[in-house]
């Protein structure tokens, strides 16, 4: 039987083979660097093994501290002069190490790499050279022999040859292919002729593996302002230079004055005069004249760059042996504090919107709606769950409803009453009762004493009432405000204070269809049908630019006033006439990803519920990459608004809608966001389930801690705080339907000094806005580039519509003579035979009419049908036509989307509402292999388009 080869490992590096006396040591890059065993400059993954000499060995096991401190005693006992260390990791760049603290292991590691080689080298010999290996027989020779062998087709043989040779003994002998015909021919090259091998210059093919796309860059950035040490520095090298040069030519001339001492004065007056003439005559040079016209400017450039670098030194940003030290800064935001999700109910939906409990902190209202990408089985139930933070392990009780729930609300002034806002567009209202919320109180003040009760005595409450389909939305609810208490709405739009009324209260809604209603709960009524009121209603007029404009958030400082009610921590100095601007001011979002700030007028008299009156917009922005999808208000700060769509955030402030105050944009798309509370601290929902938290004035360029929450998008994140006293709650929901809590510390130093800064910080940045816009605009109205390009533009602009004003008379002209030669057509006299025709037909058409037995009024009737589809058609084809003539917009468009990132600057709609930013400094320029991969994209999308137009031109 043949003995078993022994498989040596296929790599030097020693990972899970366990040697004795090899220990495995961690070696810092300090550490290495002193032992000569740097990763990556002395030891790599393909040749991991080194030499270092004992002596440096010892005497880093001698250090106090040291990582061979340990293996003190083994390394003084060693013998040999040096000592066998090998890299012990498959990464890169890592601190883990092997060594050899004996001889024996020295030799076995030794003999153990002779090994591996060997093997190696065995394996690429069989690749190259395969030589036959023995035949071990398991007999199916006898198989072959019995079966195939017996049965296959004998072999024909024709031979010819004289009767006298038959019978006789033959003797064979070999003969080549000469001496036979009908044979094989042996192809000799002549002796001139040869067959050269033609190798492959380029062999090009596709790898399914490899490394991850690392952006990076190596050349210098401008960066200014930025205080770094200089590279160079001006001395004037050339002053020695001159020196020496003098000495040598005085040398010389004295050389020449004792050889020729015998010449006469004359003689060298005169060879000085010719040589001076010659100099005169001689042409400069172009360098010289060059520096003799820019020397002193090159001069005081460079001493300017002695004194203000503008390039950045590259060598210190390629160092990779300096550990970066990061400061453990204070993260305003503790562990997860409860958990909530239920299987039973809700099964993989998403969590749609958050809502707390106005004067019990432990009660959070979360409505759930059914994910676009699964398919919706008769299982899945839409609705709302009732959580108590003291009993994470089954909800409260079950709001029930027939569809899925977009957004929902506590009502502020009746806390047991919840209005949701459907996909049908219709609200619903469910009333709890008091039972609930007190047996969830008490649980909460006496948690020793809970009791575990199965989820099947989840209470479900049904819906109390239903708002009517005529005078609701038409399509889904995006969101509910409340109106502030201390204000009412009347039905004529007009703004006034309330009194204290605590039978009604007012709220606002929002559609994606563009419309506003501002609706009337009445709390005293006690049947359902007149539960809901509209008293206003407003709509918001799209532009004519735009072809997207749905309506996705809303805001107002409801929010902010009703946290002053509910919130002693929080103060407002704010006047009456204030509140009724902020009031009366609504923010809205778009899917174009456009911010615009409107307001409303009232009217004279009451208007109809049904009629709705139009917004004046007041501002309109563009800051986002996407559709804008949330706004939420500073509650310590009424003036400032965050606002999230697509890959961008930005903080506004109220009176300034140029441009936001700050700005960032991420790779990856932001789903939610909002405000700490602490000033100056938000929080940001990634699509990817990532939450960040950013501190401006910890840091500006990233957030100050990032942490992962899920797998998928976090849909929502909301924030709570009763009390000054009480730690404020973060609510974060996901796209699986799980909710979570966090806690924040109860209590921050320096409050005051913080909201000092962040008042100061915004006003600030305002007034720095407000100055660089002036100056912008006032170099841009005198910039002689500028004028002449906007006058280019207007002489353009003249000219096109002098052309279309001239095509249009054109038409105009043309349909006038066809309209006049149509008319001299019919005014024209006719023949008694034409007449006789005419008259001919109308008896042929009555005739035919009676005999078929039709009526002319019901053919007209029928033939309605095929004129309006006609209609129709002609309609679609001008709609066609219309949408081939905007082709370059929709070009635009699809480039835009495609390729978001080549645009690192706000989009430019109008000049009024330009967004600015001088940040020029912190845009890094795109590589030039990312360029490539742009234009093609570019190319791709562009012939793609063409494509399109091609099909959509040719089905007309």
């Amino acid at each position: 039987m043949l003995r078993k080869r022994v498989k040596y490992p296929t790599g030097w590096t020693l990972l899970d083979e366990n040697i004795k006396d090899v220990e495995r040591v961690c070696l810092d890059p300090e550490t290495q660097r002193k032992l000569c065993c740097t990763v990556g400059e002395y030891v790599f993954l393909e040749y991991p093994w080194v030499y270092v000499p004992r002596d440096d060995v010892l005497k880093l096991s001698n250090e106090i501290g040291s990582c061979l401190e340990a293996y003190k005693e083994q390394i003084s006992a060693y013998n040999g002069t040096c000592f066998l260390f090998g890299y012990n990791s498959i990464e890169l760049s890592s601190d883990k190490f092997v060594i050899c603290l004996t001889e024996e292991a020295r030799d076995a590691i030794f003999q153990r790499n002779k090994n591996i080689s060997k093997a190696i080298l065995n394996s690429i010999r069989e690749q190259r050279e395969k030589i036959p290996k023995f035949w071990k027989s398991l007999g199916s020779e006898d198989d072959l022999e019995s079966s195939a062998k017996n049965t296959r087709e004998l072999y024909e043989i024709e031979i010819n040859l004289p009767t006298t040779l038959l019978g006789l003994d033959r003797q064979l002998s070999d003969r080549d292919s000469e001496g036979c015909r009908d044979s094989y021919i042996d192809l000799i090259p002549d002796i001139n002729e040869t067959f050269d091998n033609v190798d492959k210059l380029l062999v090009s093919r596709v790898t399914q593996t490899h490394f991850l796309p690392r952006d990076n860059y190596v050349q210098t950035q401008p960066r200014n302002p930025k205080n770094a040490c200089t590279q160079y520095v001006y001395e004037d090298i050339l002053k020695d230079k001159l020196l020496d040069l003098k000495d040598f030519e005085n040398v010389e001339k004295s050389c020449d004055e004792t050889e020729q001492s015998t010449d006469s004065k004359e003689e060298l007056e005169e060879r000085k005069e010719k040589e001076i003439e010659t100099e005169i005559s001689r042409e400069k040079e172009p360098i010289e004249v060059f520096l003799e016209e820019h020397s002193q400017r090159m001069i005081d450039e460079i001493k300017y760059n002695a004194v203000v670098n503008v390039y950045v030194d590259d060598i210190k940003s390629l160092r990779k042996d300096e550990q970066k030290i990061i400061k453990s800064i204070e993260i305003p935001i503790r562990g997860e504090y409860q958990f909530f999700i239920d299987f039973k109910v809700i099964k993989g939906n998403n969590i749609s919107d958050i809502s707390w409990h106005p004067k019990i902190m432990d009660f959070v209202v979360v409505s759930y709606i059914g994910s676009s990408n699964i398919i919706p089985t008769s299982n899945s139930n839409p609705g709302a769950l009732l959580w108590s933070l003291s009993d994470a392990l089954r909800p409260q009780s079950y709001l029930r409803s027939n569809e899925n729930v977009h957004c929902i609300s506590f009502c502020p002034s009746r806390e047991n009453i919840v209005i949701a806002g459907c996909e049908s567009g219709q609200l619903v209202v469910w009333n709890i009762p008091p039972e609930i919320i007190n047996s969830g109180s008490t649980m909460s003040n006496n948690s020793k004493s809970k009791v575990l009760l199965d989820q099947q005595d989840i209470s479900i409450v049904n819906v109390t009432a239903t708002s009517k389909k005529d005078s609701s939305h038409r399509l889904p609810i995006r969101k509910i405000r409340w109106i502030p208490a201390r204000f009412q709405i009347k039905p004529n739009g007009k703004l006034m204070k309330s009194i204290d009324d605590v039978s009604s209260c007012q709220f606002m809604t929002i559609s994606v269809g563009g419309i506003i209603v501002i609706w009337t709960l009445d709390l005293s009524l006690n049947s359902s049908n007149d539960f809901f009121k509209v008293t206003y209603r407003l709509s918001v007029p799209i532009p004519n630019n735009s072809r997207n404009f749905t309506l996705l958030c809303v805001s107002i400082s409801s929010e902010s006033l009703q946290e002053e009610c509910n919130n002693a921590h929080r103060k407002v100095n704010e006047s009456d006439r204030k509140e009724e601007e902020y009031t009366r001011r609504l923010w809205l979002g778009t899917g174009e990803g456009e911010l615009v700030r409107c307001t409303w007028k009232d009217q004279m008299f009451d208007v109809e519920p049904s009629s709705s009156e139009e917004c004046n917009f007041l501002d309109r922005s563009f800051a986002h990459d996407g559709p804008v999808i949330e706004i939420v208000r500073c509650h310590r700060l009424l003036d400032v608004i965050l606002t999230m769509g697509g890959h961008v955030f930005a903080i506004w402030n109220e009176n300034y809608l140029e441009s936001p105050i700050f700005w960032r944009k991420s790779k990856v798309i932001y789903t939610a966001c909002c405000w700490s509370s602490q000033p100056g601290v938000f929080l940001m929902g990634r699509y990817d389930g990532e939450l960040e938290m950013w501190d401006i004035k910890r840091k500006t360029g990233e957030p100050v801690f990032i942490r992962n929450i899920s797998n998928g998008p976090l849909t929502v994140l909301s924030f709570w705080k009763e009390t000054k006293e009480s730690p404020g709650l973060i609510g974060i929901g996901d796209h699986r339907g799980i909710f979570r809590v966090f806690k924040e510390p109860a209590k921050y130093l320096d409050d005051d000094e913080r909201m000092d800064w962040f008042e100061e910080y915004v006003s600030r940045e305002v007034k720095r806005k407000k100055v660089f816009s002036s100056w912008q605009s006032e170099f841009l109205r005198n910039d002689p580039t500028v004028i002449a390009r906007r006058s280019e533009k207007e002489d353009q602009e003249r000219k096109r519509k002098l052309k279309e004003a001239k095509e249009n008379l054109r038409r105009e002209h043309e349909r006038r003579l066809k309209l006049k030669a149509e008319k001299k057509a019919r005014d024209a006299p006719k023949s008694k035979e034409t007449i006789w025709k005419l008259k001919e037909q109308k008896r042929m058409r009555s005739v035919l009419l009676n005999k078929k037995g039709f009526v002319p009024e019901e053919l007209e009737k029928r033939k309605l049908p095929l004129v309006r589809l006609q209609e129709e058609k002609r309609l679609k084809s001008q709609k066609i036509e219309k949408e081939v003539n905007l082709r370059n917009k929709f070009y635009e468009d699809i480039v835009a989307r495609q390729i978001p990132e080549i645009s690192n600057s706000f989009q430019q709609p109008k000049p009024t509402t330009k967004i600015l930013d001088e940040k020029v400094n912190e845009v890094e320029e795109e590589p030039e292999t990312n360029i490539e991969k742009y234009m093609q994209q570019y190319c791709n999308i562009r012939d793609e388009v063409r494509k399109i137009l091609a099909e959509k031109l040719e089905q007309i």
